[in-house]
This record gives structure tokens, C-alpha cells and sequence, in this order.
């Protein structure tokens, strides 16, 4: 599945704001995801199937959003944190 970029030059703060409205999510692949705390810019979030909790900062997805052309969860490594069940801070 391609994705079309909708508005290809949105600002930060409306890319932003329009990101806070979500609850849930999905891959392009179909993995569903849960959105569980906002710290600042960053989204915490949890993959369904694992339980798994992750986070990253919107101003890192903002700027690979401008920057990328295709969204395969790999081109998002280098800004996903895997959080420790043990440690979770949110």
C-alpha cells in the first residue's frame, strides 16, 4: 500500500495538534496500535499484538514525515525508544 502525503509542507504545530486527536493507529502493514500518554512531544504508544509500549518524539516523526517519501516502520528505528515494562514512565 503507498501512502500520499495529504499536505506535504505542514507546519510542526499543525502536524502536531492534528496528531493529538489520535487514539489508535495502523501500520501499513495492519499492526494496530494504542495511543496511552502525550509527555510534551512525545507519544507514548503500545502495539496490540505484543503489548509492547514504545515512544517518540513528534518533532523526529514531523521531520522524517517532510523528509521521507515512503513510511515503512524500518524508516522509523532511529526514533522509536522501546520502553522497558519495568521502568514504563508514563
Amino acid at each position: 500500500m503507498d501512502y500520499i502525503k495529504s499536505n506535504p509542507e505542514i507546519s510542526f504545530e499543525d502536524f502536531f495538534r492534528q496528531s493529538k486527536l489520535l487514539l489508535k493507529f495502523k501500520s501499513l502493514r495492519g499492526h494496530e496500535y494504542e495511543i496511552k500518554k502525550w509527555n510534551e512531544t512525545q507519544m507514548i504508544f503500545e502495539r496490540l499484538t505484543t503489548n509492547k509500549i514504545w515512544k517518540m518524539d513528534l518533532k523526529d516523526v514531523h521531520r522524517a514525515f517532510l523528509e521521507l517519501n515512503t513510511f515503512k516502520t524500518s524508516h522509523f528505528n532511529l526514533i522509536l525508544t522501546e520502553l522497558n515494562p519495568l521502568f514504563w514512565d508514563y
